[in-house]
């Protein structure tokens, strides 16, 4: 079966002809690889306006709708006729899986790596520009360099660079490769915020109770006896290599190198590491709280990830914090939006 949308664009406005930033409150874009919207939020929130979300996950897909207007759809993007669109962008944040360094030996054989043809498919309906978000092995893989090449020949002038958003308002150190592309002249990055205005753990959760209800968001990974033992004997910043010997693994004991964050506890004084989609079980990373003797809640984990209380997520524990870690931080969007509203 093939979606069409015969989306018509709201009449005076032509951004191929140039535009200015008065006119951001009138953008129409169309979101691909949704997720549960994060790249979206903080595209509304500057005035711009989904016109539709693809997305094969229901439960993301549930919780875009549930936040925006009813527009996102669960299909796959091989589906989608783009060629009767008629909106001014196109954001994507391509499944980036098969591009973690975890995923070397697999990437040639992950069909995931190819989904950014889908984002080529939807350039031929013209749109103003686009935004593709990935993690930064997507540049050097073949995906990458391919979508760069072909949307230039398309008449794109591109540009792509790896930012960090601690510099722009999140309270985490999360790189992440953004590759945009206009058909007009300008594309001017956001300036970075100064050092001493990044955002601390404290920032984000500091006023959030210690003890948990375990309802709502409010919920985290149940720990075994054994690894609560070990957490309550991990320091404020330390990890698992800051345990005696009696609590540690016997695989731990023979690899006295590796990860330092599995079983990290977090600083209130300092950004979070990145927040990926098992946040909720402390053996995943440095997700211990930072005072509590558990890992983060679903609440600090979309905090840390700059979504609002007011974000409703729909799905079981393991599937919102799966939203939460792959979604892109709406306070990073809302910076990234600011590349075309400043380059207009």
């Amino acid at each position: 079966m093939i979606l069409s949308f015969p989306f018509i664009a709201p009449a005076g406005i032509s951004l191929s002809t140039g535009w200015h930033a008065r006119d951001v409150l009138r953008l129409r874009f169309i979101d691909l690889f949704s997720g549960c919207g994060g790249l979206s939020w903080g595209l509304v929130k500057r005035g711009w306006k989904p016109v539709v979300a693809i997305d094969s996950d229901p439960d993301a897909v549930e919780t875009y709708n549930a936040n925006f207007e009813g527009v996102a759809l669960c299909a796959d993007a091989s589906d989608v006729d783009f060629r009767c669109m008629d909106v001014d962008a196109i954001v994507a944040g391509v499944p980036c899986q098969g591009f973690l360094p975890l995923s070397r030996r697999t990437r040639n054989r992950d069909n995931r790596n190819g989904l950014f043809r889908h984002i080529l498919r939807a350039l031929v309906a013209r749109p103003d520009f686009f935004v593709v978000e990935n993690v930064p092995a997507f540049l050097d893989w073949w995906s990458g360099r391919m979508l760069i090449r072909q949307s230039r020949k398309l008449g794109y002038k591109v540009e792509a660079r790896v930012l960090n958003a601690v510099d722009y308002g999140v309270p985490q150190h999360r790189k992440r490769a953004f590759i945009v592309g206009s058909l007009n002249d300008g594309i001017a990055w956001p300036d970075s915020n100064p050092l001493e205005e990044r955002l601390t753990v404290k920032d984000a959760i500091g006023d959030l109770p210690r003890e948990i209800s375990w309802t709502g968001m409010d919920l985290t990974n149940r720990s075994s006896e054994a690894t609560l033992a070990r957490i309550k004997a991990i320091p404020p910043g330390g990890s698992r290599f800051d345990l005696p010997k009696a609590l540690q693994l016997p695989c731990w004991r023979k690899h006295t190198s590796g990860s330092s964050d599995v079983l990290g506890r977090l600083r209130w004084d300092q950004p979070s590491v990145a927040i990926r989609t098992e946040f909720i079980k402390p053996e995943k990373g440095r997700y211990v709280h930072p005072e509590a003797n558990r890992a983060l809640t679903l609440r600090e984990g979309a905090r840390l990830q700059t979504f609002p209380d007011k974000f409703r997520f729909v799905g079981c524990m393991s599937s919102i914090a799966r939203q939460i870690g792959n979604a892109v931080p709406p306070v990073m969007s809302s910076k990234i939006a600011q590349v075309f509203e400043l380059g207009g």
